[in-house]
């Protein structure tokens, strides 16, 4: 039990700091392309949304 604790604190800590070394780098073209970006973003979140509302409406009939 206590190795799965340090692995996953292990885990997380290598996460963040890959995290944090990519943060770093940025992207030139990013703020030229905002608007598409932030539109490919929002249609993700729509979908995913739908998705997910459609999950919930099947386990809620399965489960009801």
């Amino acid at each position: 039990m206590t190795f799965s604790y340090i692995l996953i604190i292990l885990i997380i800590v290598s996460s963040a700091a890959g995290t944090l070394l990519i943060a770093g780098k940025s992207d030139e073209n990013y703020s030229s392309a905002t608007k598409g970006n932030l539109t490919r973003i929002l249609l993700m979140y729509i979908i995913l949304g739908i998705i997910f509302i459609i999950g919930a409406i099947v386990v809620f009939i399965y489960l009801v």
